[in-house]
C-alpha cells in the first residue's frame, strides 16, 4: 500500500510531469548550447576558452573517397625521389629542372611547397628559371610561429617585435627568388618583383583536438610589421595557385573578407570563421590523389621521365610526400577508418583546397564543393526543439516506450543529417543534438 504522502507526490508528478520535463529540457538545452559555443571558441584558438570539449563525430559520418578529377596534380618529394637523386635536402638545381619540364609539359601553374629561406649551393639555376618562367610559380612563405590576435586573419610572428607572445623567424624566400633587384639583402624591401613569382602562405591551423578541418585564407606575413614588404595580407598557398591559373591573374580582384564571408569578386563566396579560415572539402583519405593517378614522383619530373600529358592544363603542386624523417603531415577529417588514422601530407592538403576552389562555382552536373557550416542560431533551435520534443514525449509514455522513442529519434536525426551533408555540402554539428536527446531522456526518466 502506498503511503499518503508518497501517493500525493506520485499524483503531483503525474499531473505536472510535462511542465517539469519542459523546464528540464530548457535548462539542458542552454547548458548543451554553451558547451557547443565553448567547442567553437577552443577550436578557433580564440580568447574565452574555458571548457575544451571538442567532439566531431560528423568527421566520420560524412567521409568518402572520390576521384579528385582533373585540374590538380601532386609532384611528391618522396622516398623514391630522394633515393634516385641521392641527396636530401633536394639540390635546388633539381627544382629548376622540374619547373622547366613542367612548363614544357603545359602546366598552368607550379606551386613549390618547399622552404627557400636559406641559401644553398645551387641557387643560381633556380633563380634563372624563376626569372624566365612563362607560367606563374607560387613560392611557399611559411611561419615558424602563428598568432590569432586579429579578427579575420592569422599573423605570422616576426622576429624582434611585440606582435606575438613568442617571436618567430621570418621564413620569406630568398630575395633572388622573388626580386630582380641587384641588392640581395633580405632586410631591404623588394623594388622589382619577378612578374610570374607569387608568395603565398602554407600555414595551417589545427582545431583544439589536433585535427585539421579548415585553412586560413588571410595571413599577415612576417615581413609586413618589419617594414620590408607592403603586403598586409597574403593569400593561402592553395588560393594563390588557383588564382594564378586564371587568365590575366595579376588584374583579378583580391580575396576579401566581411562578416564571416570570403568573396572572390563576383565569382563565388565561402563561409569563414573568426580567424578567416574556410572548411576543407577533402576528396578522400590520405593518398587519394595518388590512388586515382593524379601524382608523380619528383625525381621522375626532374629527370624528364614523367608522362607530359599528366600535367598539361593542370595546376601542379610540388612538396614533401610521406617522406621519411620529414614531419609535414596532419590528421584530417578523413584520416580514420581503413587508413588507421594516417596523416595527410601538407601538399595533398593544399591540393584538396585547390580542387575545392576549382569547383567553387556550380555547373550542370558538377555542384559546388564549397562547404557550408551550420549556423549557430540553427543549431540552438535544433537543440531546443529536440530537447523539448524528447521531454514531452518521454514524460507522456512509459519508460520502455520512452527508450524506444529516444533511440528512434537518434537514428532518424543521424540519417537526416548524413543525407543533408552528402547532398548539400552542409557540415552539421551532430554531437550536441545527440547530447540534447540523450540527456533529456535520462533526466526525465
Amino acid at each position: 500500500m502506498i503511503r499518503p504522502h508518497l501517493g500525493r507526490t506520485v499524483r503531483y508528478w503525474y499531473t505536472y510531469r510535462t511542465a517539469v520535463a519542459v523546464v528540464l529540457a530548457l535548462l539542458l538545452s542552454g547548458v548543451i548550447y554553451w558547451l557547443y559555443t565553448q567547442q567553437v571558441v577552443c577550436d578557433e584558438h580564440a580568447a574565452g576558452c574555458v571548457v575544451n570539449v571538442s567532439v566531431h563525430p560528423e568527421d566520420r559520418l560524412f567521409a568518402n573517397q572520390d576521384d579528385p578529377g582533373p585540374g590538380v596534380v601532386i609532384v611528391g618529394i618522396d622516398d623514391k625521389s630522394v633515393q634516385a637523386l641521392g641527396h636530401f635536402p633536394v639540390p635546388r638545381e633539381n627544382y629548376a629542372k622540374a619547373i622547366h619540364n613542367l612548363q614544357q609539359a603545359g602546366a598552368l601553374v607550379v606551386g613549390l611547397d618547399v622552404q627557400l629561406s636559406d641559401p644553398s649551393g645551387s641557387d643560381d639555376s633556380l633563380t634563372a628559371v624563376l626569372r624566365q618562367s612563362t607560367v606563374p610559380v607560387v613560392l611557399s612563405y611559411p611561419a615558424s610561429n602563428l598568432a590569432f590576435t586579429s579578427p579575420g586573419k592569422v599573423i605570422q610572428c616576426p622576429p624582434g617585435t611585440a606582435v606575438c607572445k613568442e617571436a618567430g623567424n621570418d621564413e620569406i624566400p630568398l630575395k633572388q627568388f622573388r626580386c630582380l633587384d641587384a641588392n640581395p639583402d633580405q632586410n631591404v624591401a623588394c623594388v622589382k618583383p619577378i612578374p610570374n613569382v607569387v608568395l603565398a602562405s602554407t600555414d595551417l591551423v589545427l582545431d583544439g583536438d589536433g585535427v585539421l578541418r579548415s585553412v586560413p585564407l588571410f595571413v599577415q606575413p612576417a615581413c609586413y610589421p618589419r617594414g620590408i614588404c607592403d603586403t598586409a595580407v597574403m593569400d593561402t598557398f592553395a588560393f594563390a595557385t588557383y588564382r594564378a591559373s586564371l587568365p590575366d591573374f595579376q588584374t583579378l580582384p583580391a580575396l576579401q573578407e566581411s562578416d564571416g564571408t570570403a568573396s572572390f569578386g563576383s565569382a563565388f563566396k565561402m563561409a569563414v570563421d573568426s580567424k578567416g579560415a574556410a572548411l576543407i572539402n577533402f576528396s578522400g583519405p590520405p593518398d587519394t590523389f595518388k590512388h586515382f593517378g593524379h601524382y608523380a614522383s619528383f625525381s621522375d619530373v626532374a629527370n624528364g621521365t614523367a608522362p607530359a600529358g599528366l600535367f598539361k592544363d593542370n595546376i601542379v603542386l610540388i612538396g614533401a610526400y610521406n617522406l621519411s624523417g620529414v614531419n609535414d603531415a596532419q590528421l584530417v577529417t578523413t584520416s580514420a577508418g581503413s587508413n588507421g588514422t594516417l596523416q595527410m601530407a601538407g601538399v595533398e592538403i593544399h591540393a584538396n583546397v585547390v580542387r575545392m576552389l576549382n569547383r567553387a562555382v556550380p555547373l550542370p552536373g558538377n555542384p559546388s564543393l564549397l562547404l557550408t557550416p551550420e549556423p549557430q542560431w540553427l543549431l540552438f533551435l535544433l537543440i531546443l526543439v529536440l530537447g523539448l520534443a524528447t521531454a514531452i514525449g518521454v514524460s507522456r509514455v512509459s519508460v520502455l516506450w520512452g527508450l524506444a522513442g529516444t533511440a528512434g529519434a537518434l537514428v532518424v536525426f543521424t540519417f537526416a543529417m548524413a543525407g543533408l551533408a552528402s547532398f548539400n555540402n552542409f557540415v552539421a554539428d551532430v554531437f550536441h543534438p545527440w547530447l540534447a536527446i540523450a540527456l533529456t531522456y535520462a533526466g526525465v526518466t
